[in-house]
């Protein structure tokens, strides 16, 4: 979804998911995409982390597939393109979020099962999805 990141407009911390759904709402977008530019960060932040982030104290976890797709496809893009999954983990890692990396690889292994390819193929060689090794 191009909208996820509408939040950036207003800054480039964890908060644009906040300011993303501010902007989706006042835009009168569905609540089905408002809730996708919501939850999108990470593997999602539950509502007792979100806190300790600056987030306001809600849950922003993905729960729908698309939420999820989005969420996740934004793990595995850079500014340089796309990226294996490890190196999203080792930053989470490194800065001691090891909660948020288990449930970075938990979506990762759910989509693989969801949609029975291997999403690794598909972002360190960029093979084309007909072509990924099903599951």
């Amino acid at each position: 979804m191009l909208l996820h990141d509408i939040g950036r407009s207003r800054t480039h911390s964890i908060r644009h998911v906040v300011h993303g759904a501010l902007i989706a709402r006042r835009l009168s977008l569905d609540n089905r995409l408002v809730d996708i530019v919501h939850n999108h960060i990470g593997a999602g932040v539950p509502k007792l982390e979100a806190d300790a982030l600056g987030l306001p104290s809600e849950d922003f976890m993905p729960r729908t597939l698309e939420e999820k797709l989005v969420c996740h496809s934004d793990n595995l893009v850079g500014s340089r393109g796309r990226h294996p999954l490890e190196r999203s983990l080792s930053r989470l890692r490194e800065k001691g979020a090891h909660a948020a990396a288990d449930r970075m690889v938990a979506l990762h292994l759910e989509l693989e099962d969801r949609l029975g390819i291997d999403i690794d193929l598909l972002v360190t060689d960029g093979t084309d999805i007909k072509k990924a090794k099903v599951l």
